[in-house]
């Protein structure tokens, strides 16, 4: 839900091919059925876990951009068809991009 510049920034580190699409109205959200995530699923056990190991890890969060409880999702879209998704269950559910790999 940030702006692209704030999308491209974050990719440079992790994934520089990506490219970043703001979405501040949150209608790719709707589209594409992601939710509001109940406070478990942002802010319960599991993604305190999660935020834990990542900061023993060295790894830290960045200040939050937009709707904290809105649920993410990855998808891949070809030919205007999804050929592959992740919904996450929490806020810390991350997909296996590896098993990106594997889609035909």
């Amino acid at each position: 839900m940030g702006t692209v510049d704030e999308g491209e920034s974050f990719f440079r580190r992790f994934w520089p091919e990506a490219r970043a699409v703001s979405d501040t109205k949150k209608q790719l959200y709707r589209a594409f059925g992601l939710e509001s995530g109940s406070v478990s699923q942002f802010a319960g056990p599991k993604v305190w876990g999660r935020g834990l190991k990542a900061v023993l890890a060295g790894n830290t969060g960045g200040v939050p951009v937009g709707d904290v409880r809105q649920m993410p999702g990855q998808f891949l879209v070809h030919n205007d068809e999804i050929v592959w998704e992740h919904r996450a269950k929490t806020s810390a559910d991350h997909p296996d991009f590896a098993s990106l790999s594997r889609v035909s």
